[in-house]
């Protein structure tokens, strides 16, 4: 009996320091978020929306507000830092209206 509640406790502060931690942040997402990245060429952006085409030729439209980080590397840019035909990668949710909301907008660079 002693064995089995040595065995059930230690087996519980395992699994407290296992579901205690948290994933670790990318900068510019909201705490405790996985959200969906949807990596593309920007075709149109503004302060407030941006249009992205896909690798396979689809367009995604999505909604930008004073919330979406908008970021080169770690560092914070403004959304006229984002030239079209620039490669970005755009982490979004969806709206309760059904359209999409950028929360991070992560220009790319090609590797030299």
């Amino acid at each position: 009996m002693r064995t089995l509640l040595l065995a059930l406790t230690l087996a519980g502060g395992l699994m407290g320091q296992y579901y205690g931690t948290k994933p670790e942040r990318r900068m510019g997402a909201p705490e405790g978020s996985m959200l969906p990245a949807f990596p593309g060429t920007a075709r149109s952006v503004s302060a407030k929306a941006l249009t992205l085409e896909l690798h396979d030729g689809n367009e995604m439209h999505f909604t930008c507000s004073k919330k979406t980080a908008w970021l080169d590397g770690e560092k914070k840019i403004k959304p006229q830092d984002v030239k079209e035909g620039a490669m970005v990668v755009v982490e979004g949710k969806k709206a309760p209206d059904g359209t999409m909301d950028a929360v991070v907008v992560r220009l790319q660079r090609e590797k030299e």
